[in-house]
């Protein structure tokens, strides 16, 4: 009986959680561990309705703006930059607010947390 209290659960979370729409402005809060904040390179970045991004992206202590594509399945974002390397997050959003982006550099598991912000 628990069992199914528990999938019955999940199954309502998880219809919650991927119909949460990425379109939006964030901005990064927290970046775990810190001593890999290089690895995770958005300040902020706008996910447009068309599928288009601008971010604002901070590597060797520089900022700079980066443009490009992206696709959100709910669990996964793939970012896909007009000039630069692709990546791929596994992500989990949290009642539309928070979004959580995880990913791995050198073999080190990185996680972003980025918190919605209005336009």
């Amino acid at each position: 009986m628990y069992k199914t209290m528990r999938l019955a659960m999940a199954i309502c979370c998880m219809g919650l959680l991927t119909g949460c729409s990425i379109k939006g402005n964030w901005k990064t809060v927290r970046i775990d561990p810190p001593d890999m904040a290089e690895s995770f390179a958005f300040s902020s970045v706008n996910f447009g309705n068309d599928g288009t991004y601008s971010a604002t992206v901070k590597y060797g202590g520089k900022s700079r703006s980066l443009t490009g594509k992206y696709e959100w399945s709910g669990f996964t974002l793939k970012i896909i930059p007009r000039n630069g390397e692709r990546r791929e997050y596994r992500g989990e959003m949290w009642w539309g607010k928070t979004l959580h982006l995880h990913h791995k550099s050198d073999g080190k598991p990185v996680t972003g947390v980025l918190e919605r912000h209005a336009e």
